[in-house]
């Protein structure tokens, strides 16, 4: 408003403005045309406007780039960032989360427990676990620590879900003078499509606070980390029998979190995932995954549709709308084609703009081992360490002990325990796979990539199968290559795989493996 009453002032005091009015207002008396005062006021008022409509049409131009960036990019507009920090985060889950004791008696005292869970509280009277937490257990009333007191729940074995791993639990008593705080559960319509809730859920910054069990239950932990923005929900299905005559016990959603803070805590299973963004829970923790280093958990929306929801339930969890996304206009496309265009006359023709590399520890597992790391055997193991690693902050450290096959091997394969019943993935943009590896003294190692073609009842196999035949390793890091570039990568499902003999390694042999990934 005082800008506008400058301007105004400074209308009225221009004398070269007054001036020309002036000589108007004779030129107008001599010709005897009528002349109406003039109203500075109104001049003032109307500058006024105009300037309003001159903010408006800025206004409008700003949005028009951010549709537009929105367009390009295919950010939403109006999708706000992480509202709580780590410890604010941190705060409100140590306030709504508890210790559950599990397998133990009605009368044994807790600190002689050595059995626990974690859960939260999503109402003042419901709380959340993990399934596999009361199951095993005999009991349907289950003692737990809050806030330094004990606390009783029992286990609502009708609305819990064994697929999902998740569990409800009813609170029927607590001390009189302790206050339960509770976090609100959140979820997208388990109607939705996975492929929509995983662009949902994608990159989205979440805490866990659980209590793991060498603290007893009385000392918290947090993670601090974000949903996996490549492949943030790790669909499968869970087996009932290995081998011959494999039955589908159930199907699964898990939510994959990267972050810091992440290592095996037994007990803290069962702890509430939280959306620092929204916050609100948005699923239970359930388990750790070394290999991959990432922690795995279910969101309420796979439990939701894994269940017949109770009414007293169903106030609870809230839906979660789905963010708008403009369509695009057709002009959008004519405008992408055209720097295409430009970027192809620039820089040549699409062949030789490559894909970035595909890291394989990022989507493979280690699973298929053969000979003497066969289940039941622990000749063999993988684990990531961080022993000097080719590339920051760890690599892979395989062993292999002999035993009576005289060989022992793995493939890391896609899905996890994929033995040719599930499709593996595409790579056909790739053409060779490097990794770096060296042995702790010395060692001969047979790598290869694909290969998954010798079960003849699977439905799906590897389009593809090349090795490097038996290499040395000493102990400097090397980088070894397979080429694939006269391959069809179209389905691969074993990446990579090593072999070892007790032939060529009478004492075993211990190795090192970095980098594995494909490349153009």
């Amino acid at each position: 408003m005082s800008d506008d009453m400058d301007t105004d002032r400074r209308l009225r005091d221009d004398a070269d403005l007054r001036e020309l009015v002036s000589k108007a207002s004779k030129r107008m008396k001599e010709k005897g045309i009528e002349q109406r005062p003039l109203d500075w006021d109104r001049i003032g008022v109307e500058q006024r406007a105009l300037w309003k409509r001159n903010r408006g049409l800025r206004a409008a131009t700003w949005l028009s780039l951010g549709r537009l960036a929105s367009k390009v990019f295919r950010t939403p507009i109006g999708w706000k960032p992480a509202r709580l920090n780590r410890e604010e985060a941190g705060h409100r889950l140590q306030n709504a989360t508890f210790s559950l004791a599990l397998g133990q008696s009605q009368d044994q005292p807790l600190e002689d427990i050595n059995w626990w869970g974690t859960g939260i509280f999503i109402s003042s009277e419901y709380a959340v676990t993990a399934d596999h937490n009361p199951r095993p257990s005999k009991n349907d009333v289950f003692r737990a620590r809050y806030k330094g007191h004990e606390i009783r729940f029992a286990w609502m074995k009708g609305w819990s879900s064994k697929p999902a791993d998740i569990a409800i639990l009813h609170l029927i008593s607590k001390p009189d003078d302790v206050d339960v705080e509770f976090i609100p559960p959140v979820y997208f319509d388990p109607a939705t499509a996975l492929n929509v809730r995983s662009r949902e859920w994608a990159g989205h910054q979440v805490a866990i606070f659980g209590y793991p069990v060498n603290n007893r239950g009385m000392q918290g932990w947090i993670i601090d980390g974000f949903l996996d923005a490549r492949q943030p929900v790790l669909a499968g299905v869970e087996y009932s029998n290995r081998g011959a005559g494999n039955q589908i016990d159930f199907e699964y959603e898990h939510l994959a979190i990267r972050g810091s803070g992440i290592e095996e805590l037994e007990g803290i299973s069962g702890a509430g995932i939280m959306d620092l963004e929204l916050g609100a829970i948005i699923g239970v923790q359930h388990r750790y995954e070394p290999v991959s280093g990432k922690v795995y958990g279910t969101a309420f929306d796979f439990f939701l549709g894994d269940i017949q929801v109770p009414s007293e339930l169903k106030s609870i969890f809230k839906p979660i709308p789905l963010r708008k996304r403009t369509q695009r206009r057709a002009l959008f496309p004519v405008l992408a084609t055209a720097m295409l265009l430009v970027l192809l006359a620039i820089f040549g023709p699409v062949w030789w703009i490559r894909p970035k590399a595909y890291q394989v520890l990022n989507d493979y597992v280690p699973s298929l081992w053969m000979g003497d790391c066969a289940p039941g055997r622990s000749a063999c193991s993988w684990t990531i360490v961080r022993d000097t690693p080719r590339s920051a902050p760890d690599c892979v450290r395989v062993t292999y002990r002999p035993g009576s096959a005289d060989f022992g091997g793995m493939y890391l394969v896609f899905p996890p325990e994929n033995i040719g019943d599930r499709p593996g993935r595409n790579l056909k943009r790739y053409r060779r796979l490097t990794f770096w590896a060296r042995a702790e003294t010395e060692a001969f190692v047979e790598f290869k990539s694909g290969g998954i073609d010798n079960t003849p009842k699977v439905r799906y196999r590897d389009s593809f199968g090349k090795g490097l035949g038996t290499t040395y390793l000493d102990q400097e890091w090397r980088q070894f290559t397979i080429d694939l570039g006269d391959e069809d990568l179209s389905s691969v499902i074993g990446a990579f795989a090593w072999v070892a003999t007790s032939a060529s390694n009478p004492h075993g042999a211990v190795f090192y493996l970095d980098d594995i990934q494909f490349e153009w």
